[in-house]
């Protein structure tokens, strides 16, 4: 929702900053590096992708289908790169990075993969019944309208 109300870039770094300030004060540290990238990127798409067809689809109906869109390529984006992450984080630190420490790192990443699909859902979900709430307050709309 950052890279919709904020626009994609202004949107990408409150998504990134925020949420590794989240991984850093809750002590996951490790993760930090990895979820400003990730959140940076899954933000700023969304709110590239929102922007871009909210223009080409003029209906009320165009606004949530951009925002989906938009939700549903970023989300694509958070699984796949903590499930990269991961596998690369588990695969050093098995002392080795051979094909047997890659294949590990892959099987035990996937674990993870409907965690962070239910968080993206969840988090498509949120967007969808906020954006007409925020939409009523003139500056977000201003925002949104860019």
């Amino acid at each position: 929702l950052c890279g919709v109300v904020l626009g994609p870039l202004p949107g990408a770094l409150a998504a990134g900053i925020g949420s590794m300030f989240s991984d850093i004060f809750s002590g996951y540290v490790t993760w930090a590096p990895a979820t400003f990238i990730i959140k940076a990127l899954t933000g700023g798409i969304a709110g590239l992708l929102f922007h871009h067809f909210k223009n080409t689809l003029h209906s009320k109906k165009g606004r949530y289908a951009a925002l989906a869109l938009g939700g549903i390529v970023g989300e694509a984006i958070m699984v796949i790169g903590y499930f990269l992450y991961e596998t690369g984080l588990a695969a050093l630190g098995s002392g080795a990075l051979n094909q047997a420490s890659i294949a590990a790192g892959i099987a035990s990443s996937a674990t993870g993969i409907p965690f962070n699909i239910v968080q993206g859902v969840v988090g498509i979900i949120l967007s969808l019944i906020l954006l007409p709430v925020l939409s009523k307050i003139p500056d977000v709309r201003d925002w949104i309208e860019r």
